[in-house]
């Protein structure tokens, strides 16, 4: 049983599965224009932020990497590790410097006082992965935004969990990109699809970048951001369980950290818990390697797996 994921552990808005089964006979046509305009006005209408600023794409990863390779302006890139750039290739970005600013438990501070005067692409997740927390302050991204030769992209994938965003700071400045995507709260992991939205000094960057995306996907993305309702029931209902297997680890004695997101980062005296966990068919993420030891990342399912988690956890602890 996987614990180890990010995703959502439901499926999605019942409209998703007939919006794909409608689908089945034209699969031997290309996408049409008509069909990405009509994604695009969903996620306008979602997001409140003008079509010609959105730019919808097949998973965060690709729509990072293609707009990273033509963004011009400043050239040394600027993120937390772990972070955005945990998962990016840099190979594909030559003249570009990298500076990664180190996250250390228990308090994950972040200061970016020595980054002030440095005009830089600045990439940030927020909440992060995996501390489950929003490290960057609205106040921090807007100091770096009043620089003009500043770009700064957040990278928003758990803004429905977290209940915060910063799609409001889009209009002052343009010099702004925020990444969501469909894959966590709307349940659409297995579709991949997410979208970038873009200031005004940034909309020539998007033009021209290929979407990727396939007929069952967008059929699929569109159907999800018609039912927002059910989406914001599924989000109330991981949040609650969330915060009911974090009150029950803590009684095991596991040190477990504020979660804005639909996972929970933990920490145990015992490094080798995942590894004793795996034995017993219960995977847990760990992220020691690199970054915290004894640290693993959990990401909550229905309340009967999560007890067999818990009783697993238990057992491992007393071996």
């Amino acid at each position: 049983m996987d614990f180890s994921g990010n995703e959502s552990p439901h499926p999605p808005a019942p409209g998703v599965a007939r919006a794909l089964a409608s689908h089945g006979g034209d699969l031997n046509r290309y996408v049409t224009p008509r069909e990405l305009d009509s994604l695009r006005e969903a996620l306008s209408a979602y997001t409140g932020v003008g079509v010609e600023g959105i730019l919808p794409g097949s998973g965060t990863d690709y729509l990072l990497n293609e707009f990273l390779g033509r963004l011009r302006g400043p050239g040394n890139l600027v993120s937390t590790h772990p972070g955005m750039l945990s998962r990016t290739t840099l190979g594909r970005y030559p003249g570009r410097g990298l500076r990664r600013i180190q996250l250390r438990p228990p308090g994950f501070s972040l200061d970016l006082s020595p980054y002030k005067g440095e005009a830089a692409i600045y990439l940030f997740d927020r909440p992060n992965d995996p501390t489950g927390q929003s490290l960057v302050s609205g106040d921090q991204i807007e100091e770096l935004l009043k620089n003009p030769e500043n770009r700064v992209i957040i990278d928003e994938a758990y803004s429905e969990y977290a209940r915060e965003t910063l799609l409001g700071l889009l209009p002052e400045y343009p010099n702004l990109g925020i990444l969501r995507t469909l894959d966590k709260a709307f349940g659409l992991g297995g579709l991949r699809v997410s979208y970038l939205l873009v200031g005004q000094a940034m909309k020539d960057q998007i033009r021209g970048i290929d979407p990727l995306l396939n007929r069952p996907a967008i059929a699929g993305a569109v159907a999800a951001l018609g039912d927002i309702g059910f989406m914001r029931d599924q989000v109330k209902k991981i949040r609650e369980e969330r915060n009911w297997l974090a009150g029950e680890l803590e009684t095991l004695g596991l040190k477990v950290y504020p979660s804005a997101t639909n996972f929970l980062l933990v920490a145990s005296e015992d490094r080798d818990l995942a590894l004793k966990l795996r034995a017993g068919d219960l995977v847990v993420a760990d992220v020691s390697k690199g970054w915290f030891q004894g640290h693993f990342r959990i990401g909550p399912r229905g309340r009967a797996d999560n007890v067999l988690l818990l009783k697993g956890i238990e057992k491992s602890l007393n071996m």
